[in-house]
């Protein structure tokens, strides 16, 4: 599948950085690089999507809001 190649394109260029190598490469003429890479992904995501039916921003809000539920611990109401 395409979308697996792309994300793997992007992995490698994110590999054995750590958050400060990850800022440097952001700051390189390499960054072009990550950004088409991402471009890719998204390209392929809404291909998948829309092959599938998916209609995607719904499924992230929902994926968003049952996260908040799971997650978020709850907060009583005040007596």
């Amino acid at each position: 599948m395409a979308l697996s190649v792309e994300v793997a394109e992007l992995a490698r260029l994110l590999q054995w950085r750590d958050d400060r190598g990850i800022e440097e490469l952001m700051e390189s003429p390499q960054a072009g690089a990550v950004a088409a890479e991402l471009a890719d992904i998204q390209m392929y995501l809404c291909k998948l999507c829309t092959s599938l039916g998916v209609d995607l921003e719904r499924a992230l809000r929902d994926k968003i809001a049952a996260n908040r539920a799971r997650f978020l611990p709850s907060v009583s109401a005040p007596e």
